[in-house]
């Protein structure tokens, strides 16, 4: 009988191990397939679902009694809570007024008045906090039994209802989770339905999710296809961003999704804009007044009625389409505006072909911050520019605020804003001047002037002024240059006029106390005739873009040194390849009297005569 080898002997027990690796790794596979991909999704295992819920307070650890706002798929984080008012005929939601400031620069406190408001360039709607009644160009009104503006702990809210009215937003509370649900209804919108008995809403991107509710079938969602879990890590493709009725956001499986729908909320839920025309977009520029083509305007400095007579004499350029009187100032006083403005001096104007936009201006910040931070003096003022525009026959109005500080800088922009609606209900042209962009004057807000006027004219002058600290050119070419880059950052160029000046700044320095200096403006004929008169050598400064000009003299036993860098026809011509290169609406000079013929010939290169 022949024994069976060694080897033959644990055959058996090798098979049975073999066996049992390949069942272990077989059996380990499906386990870890069912645990990874199925059971998380699974509907045939509520029990095992059950325990996976999570509260959404719970989740992100937040208090149960504090509404939570959600916008479109965005959870919003404000600094002061929603107010919620529960009654029997509904709920109403009051919404802290950031969220439209963020969203509207032109929503104004004035903090003097106490009142808000809310504009655009056809309205004006002026609250008082608590109120019912509302403002709406001055016309009292309804528009809500509640009020439509609450002050709560000194702090503003608005009506949801009311916002819906004048923005584009849809306002849902839903009191399952204490959420405030908001729709972007000018934004493309899908919506599907679950197509699966129950699906499983995560709180992230991730299948392995904690789960924040069940879905059920034919419940109606909103998808944000576009939006990711950029905290997830892996990203699950197959996980779609959703949000639920009662405002959960999360994820879900997007092949439990059927009847997908795309549609512009504004087209499809009877949504009407409190405004005829539109909801509130304040970010967008309107179309302008004006239609007569490339700007040449130049300014008329009148310091008294009889100067309009005298200006007159003087004949306009051809190449001049616009002049731009010095007419009205700012009284602090009277909290009103003197005038010396003249009928006949329009018609004069007229007669030429010429547009006439008048000069308001504010002599100091004594003036300008009386009159701005009044709401009833700014109404005053307004009321009598429109008065003027119709007993005139204006074209236009120009508003030149040069001395204000940072406190007034949002009401130089609230004055425009409501000067802007009868000037356009008029059809009349809108502007206004400003100075170049600085650090220390960044507070003008020239985007929100550009979004609101129909030019905006940026002095591109003085670079060295009466009291500058040192001599120097009055508008060089670099300075030029770079202040309209800047505006044009701010400032579209089909609104953007290039200042130009129409003087030379004569320095006069005491040889033996250098500190002695002093400066004088004079017109450009005058400042050429001074240094030629005294034997100037003219130097053509290339960078500086001017002549540059120095000549010693005697006066009382002292001996004096005058310098001038030079405004004249080729410093101009220099000034207008600015022009050209950035295509700016067109340019305007201070003043007219000061020109020289040469430098009027130089411009009118440039536009087409009348």
């Amino acid at each position: 009988m022949n024994r069976p080898t060694k080897k033959a002997r644990y055959r058996p027990f090798r098979v049975a191990i073999v066996a049992f690796i390949t069942t272990f790794v077989v059996v380990g596979s499906i386990g870890f397939v069912f645990w990874r991909y199925i059971l998380p999704n699974v509907h045939l295992l509520p029990f095992v679902q059950n325990q996976q819920i999570t509260d959404f307070h719970e989740h992100y650890g937040y208090d149960p009694n504090t509404p939570q706002v959600i916008l479109d798929a965005t959870r919003l984080v404000f600094d002061h809570t929603p107010i919620i008012h529960k009654h029997d005929d509904g709920t109403d939601v009051y919404l802290p007024l950031s969220f439209i400031q963020a969203r509207d620069p032109f929503v104004f406190w004035d903090e003097s008045a106490q009142r808000l408001f809310i504009s655009t360039l056809y309205d004006m709607f002026e609250f008082i906090p608590n109120e019912t009644t509302v403002l709406h160009n001055d016309v009292p009104v309804h528009f809500l039994p509640q009020a439509p503006i609450i002050r709560s702990d000194n702090q503003l809210f608005i009506h949801a209802a009311f916002m819906s009215m004048l923005y584009p937003y849809v306002v849902k509370y839903s009191p399952d989770h204490n959420i405030v649900i908001i729709t972007s209804v000018l934004n493309l919108m899908h919506t599907a339905k679950v197509s699966v008995p129950r699906s499983a809403l995560r709180f992230s991107q991730s299948a392995r999710a904690a789960i924040a509710a069940h879905l059920y079938k034919d419940e109606m969602i909103t998808v944000f296809p576009d939006a990711h879990d950029t905290q997830s890590a892996p990203i699950n493709p197959e996980l779609i961003r959703v949000r639920s009725s009662s405002g959960l956001l999360g994820y879900m499986p997007v092949n439990e999704l059927e009847g997908i729908t795309t549609f512009y909320p504004v087209d499809t839920l009877n949504i009407t804009p409190l405004l005829s025309y539109g909801f509130i977009d304040n970010l967008r520029h309107q179309p302008q007044i004006w239609s007569g083509g490339p700007v040449h305007l130049t300014w008329e400095g009148v310091y008294h009625p009889d100067a309009n007579n005298v200006h007159m004499q003087n004949p306009i350029h051809p190449s001049v389409n616009v002049i731009s009187p010095q007419w009205f100032r700012l009284n602090a006083e009277t909290l009103s505006m003197d005038s010396v403005a003249s009928r006949a001096y329009v018609d004069w104007a007229h007669n030429k072909g010429v547009y006439v936009w008048p000069l308001v201006f504010d002599v100091n910040n004594t003036h300008a911050r009386a009159i701005l931070t009044n709401r009833d003096a700014r109404r005053t003022v307004i009321n009598q520019l429109i008065e003027y525009a119709t007993e005139l026959n204006l074209d236009g109005i120009n508003i030149d605020f040069e001395h204000l500080t940072a406190p007034e800088g949002p009401y130089k922009i609230q004055f425009l804003r409501e000067l802007a609606i009868p000037m356009r209900q008029m059809g009349l042209t809108l502007s206004a001047a400003v100075k170049v962009p600085i650090p220390e004057t960044m507070f003008y807000r020239r985007d929100l002037i550009g979004l609101t006027v129909d030019f905006v004219m940026v002095m591109t002058y003085d670079e060295h002024w009466s009291t500058s600290p040192i001599s120097g050119p009055v508008a060089s070419l670099n300075f030029v240059n770079q202040g309209v880059v800047s505006m044009l950052r701010e400032v579209p160029r089909e609104k953007l006029i290039m200042g130009i000046p129409f003087y030379n700044r004569i320095w006069r320095y005491v040889v033996v106390d250098d500190t002695a200096r002093t400066s004088r403006a004079v017109g450009l004929d005058h400042g050429r005739n001074f240094f030629e008169e005294r034997g100037v050598n003219w130097v053509w400064d290339a960078e500086i873009g001017s002549y540059f000009g120095e000549v010693a003299v005697t006066e009382d036993n002292q001996a004096i040194i005058y310098r001038v860098w030079l405004e004249d026809a080729r410093s101009i011509e220099q000034k207008m390849l600015i022009y050209t290169t950035h295509e700016l609406a067109g340019i305007a000079s201070w003043q007219r009297v000061l020109g020289s013929e040469s430098v009027w010939n130089v411009l009118a290169q440039h536009f087409a005569p009348r």
